[in-house]
C-alpha cells in the first residue's frame, strides 16, 4: 500500500470506529489516528580490498575514512549507507471517560492505542505490538473516598509508573489527602509487564513480574501553601529481590514579597543518596508585564537495581538557572534563560588533559501576532558541555484566514558534536503544517519536513537527507453533563484521560 493509501483508510478507520452512543451523556472523549512517514538510510555491510585500507587515528585501520572490521585471514567490512528506506506507521487512539454506569459514582477511564505497519521497507519500533492499554480503569467517588481499579499510572515526584491494581484515596478531613495504591509493575513509559517487554534486553533483566506497592500523603494550607510526600517501591513477584525503594518530598508556597517558591527531591534508599532536588523563586511584575524565575537544581541519573549502570557511580551535577519573560505588548512575548551546570567528579583515570566539569546553556524566544490573522515564533538555544556542543534554532510563520484553518511554513537548523567526534555537521530543515478545525468536532493537523545534513571535515560522513510528515485526525464525541445538545465546541471539550488523571 501507498503512503497516501495508508493514509486515507486510517482516516476512515477513524470514522468507522466512533462508538455509537457518540452523542450520549453519559460518555465523551475523542479518537485520533495518527499516520507517521519517516525516511531513513540504512546502513549495509560490505566488503572491502585489503590493498585499500589506510591507518587512521590511534593505528585503527580505515577505508575511505570509515573504520574497518577485519578477520584474520578473512574478508574485511565497512559499513555503507544502503538504499533509501520509507516507512509509514499509524496509531489509532480511543479515549473516552464514561458515567451513569448504574451504580452511584462509578466511571470508566481509558486510554486504549491500536498501531501497526501500514507500509515502506522498514517497520517503525513497536508497530509490531499491534495494541496497547495505556490506561484502562473502573473509579468509584463516594464523597472522601474514591477507588480506582485497573491499569493505573502514579503521577508524582518520582515521575511516572504504570501498573495494574488499586488506588485508594481518602481525604479525611478538609485540606488533607492520603492515598495508598499497588499491583503489577509495568516497564516505564512503555506500559507492559517488565517481566515481557524487558525480555532480551540485557541478561541482568528480571525474568518475572514485579510487584509496586507505594503511598501518598499530600496538605494543604489554603491556595497560599501545599505540600505532598510519597513513598514508593517495587520487588520481584517472588520476594527475591529490591528493584528500586525512593520517596519524595514537593511544595509549594507564596511568601512575603510576592514570591512563589517550590521545591521537591527525592530519596533513593537503595544507595542511600538524595537524586534530584529543585529549588524556584518566581517573581511577577504585573506592571512591567515581567515574570522572572530563578531556579537551583541538583540531579543524579536513576536506574532501577534490576540493571548493572546503577553501579557505575553516575555522575551528578549542580545547576542554577534564571529566566525571564517579558509581554512586551498584547501580541507580543519575549523570553531568555541562561543556565550552569557544575559536574562533580567524575573520578575517572586521566588518559590525555582533566575532563571538564561545567557546562552553559544559553536560549532566548519571542512569539507575536499581527495583521489580519499572521503570527510567527522563533527560538535559539546553544549549549556548550562536556565532551558536546549543541546550537539550534528554528522558526514559523502563520497565516489564519479564518478561525477554523491555520497554515504554516517553518524552518531550523542546529549543530550538534558528541562524544568527542572530530568534524561539524549540520542539519537544515523546512516544511509546511496545518491546522484544520473542520467541525466543531473533528480536526486535522498535518505537516511534512524535509531533512538535509551537511558535513564539514568529517571523511565518511553519510548523507542523511530525508523527509518525515505526519497527519493527525481527531474526532470528538459526547459532552459535559447539562451542556447543551448542540454542538461540542472548544469549551467544553473533554480532556483526555492522562489530562484527568492528573488532576488534584
Amino acid at each position: 500500500m501507498t503512503p497516501r493509501g495508508a493514509l486515507v483508510v486510517a482516516h476512515l478507520a477513524t470514522l468507522a470506529a466512533l462508538p455509537g452512543t457518540a452523542a450520549a451523556q453519559q460518555v465523551r472523549g475523542h479518537v485520533t489516528t495518527t499516520v507517521r512517514l519517516w525516511q531513513v538510510r540504512p546502513l549495509v555491510r560490505d566488503t572491502v580490498p585489503r590493498d585499500g585500507l589506510t591507518t587512521g587515528v590511534g593505528g585503527r585501520l580505515e577505508f575511505e575514512g570509515r573504520p574497518v572490521d577485519c578477520v584474520p585471514l578473512g574478508p574485511c567490512t565497512v559499513l555503507n549507507q544502503g538504499d533509501r528506506a520509507d516507512a509509514v506507521g499509524v496509531t489509532h487512539d480511543l479515549s473516552f471517560t464514561a458515567w451513569d454506569l448504574g451504580v452511584r459514582g462509578l466511571s470508566a477511564t481509558g486510554l486504549l492505542r491500536g498501531r501497526w505497519d501500514a507500509a515502506g521497507g522498514f517497520a517503525l519500533p513497536r508497530t509490531g505490538d499491534h495494541f496497547d492499554a495505556i490506561l484502562a480503569y473502573l473509579e468509584l467517588d463516594r464523597g472522601p473516598v474514591r477507588a480506582r481499579a485497573g491499569r493505573l499510572r502514579a503521577l508524582g515526584g518520582l515521575g511516572s509508573s504504570g501498573y495494574d491494581g488499586v488506588e485508594v484515596r481518602v481525604d479525611p478531613v478538609r485540606r488533607l489527602t492520603a492515598s495508598a495504591y499497588g499491583g503489577r509493575s509495568l516497564a516505564r513509559g512503555l506500559e507492559e509487564p517488565r517481566d515481557e517487554i524487558l525480555a532480551g534486553v540485557e541478561e541482568f533483566a528480571p525474568g518475572h513480574e514485579a510487584w509496586l506497592v507505594g503511598a501518598s500523603l499530600g496538605a494543604e494550607a489554603g491556595p497560599a501553601a501545599a505540600v505532598t510526600a510519597r513513598y514508593q517501591r517495587e520487588i520481584l513477584s517472588d520476594r527475591s529481590a529490591l528493584l528500586s525503594e525512593r520517596a519524595s518530598l514537593d511544595a509549594r508556597a507564596r511568601v512575603p514579597g510576592d514570591l512563589r517558591v517550590t521545591g521537591a527531591l527525592d530519596y533513593d534508599f537503595a544507595f542511600g543518596r538524595v537524586g534530584k532536588a529543585s529549588l524556584s523563586l518566581a517573581r511577577s511584575i504585573p506592571e512591567a508585564d515581567v515574570r522572572v524565575v530563578a531556579t537551583g537544581r541538583r540531579y543524579v541519573p536513576y536506574f532501577e537495581l534490576w540493571t548493572i549502570w546503577g553501579f557505575f557511580s553516575p555522575v551528578a551535577y549542580t545547576e542554577g538557572e534564571l529566566a525571564a519573560s517579558w509581554a512586551a505588548r498584547a501580541s507580543t512575548v519575549l523570553a531568555a534563560s541562561a543556565a550552569y551546570r557544575r559536574y562533580e567528579d567524575a573520578e575517572a583515570p586521566l588518559i590525555f588533559d582533566p575532563l571538564e566539569e561545567d557546562a552553559l546553556r544559553l536560549s532566548v524566544s519571542g512569539a507575536s501576532s499581527w495583521g489580519r490573522g499572521w503570527s510567527t515564533r522563533a527560538s535559539y538555544e546553544w549549549e556548550n558541555g562536556v565532551g558536546a556542543f549543541r546550537s539550534a534554532g528554528s522558526a514559523r510563520v502563520a497565516w489564519r484566514p479564518r478561525d477554523a484553518l491555520e497554515v504554516g511554513l517553518r524552518a531550523a537548523a542546529f549543530q550538534q558534536i558528541r562524544e568527542f567526534r572530530v568534524g561539524e555537521g549540520v542539519v537544515w530543515s523546512g516544511g509546511a503544517d496545518l491546522v484544520w478545525d473542520v467541525t466543531g468536532t473533528t480536526e486535522l493537523r498535518a505537516g511534512l519536513d524535509a531533512y538535509r545534513q551537511t558535513f564539514e571535515d568529517r571523511p565518511g560522513a553519510f548523507d542523511w537527507t530525508q523527509l518525515r510528515g505526519w497527519s493527525a485526525l481527531r474526532v470528538r464525541f459526547g459532552r459535559d453533563p447539562g451542556a447543551p445538545l448542540t454542538g461540542l465546541g472548544r469549551a467544553t471539550r473533554p480532556p483526555a484521560p492522562l489530562e484527568r488523571e492528573g488532576e488534584g
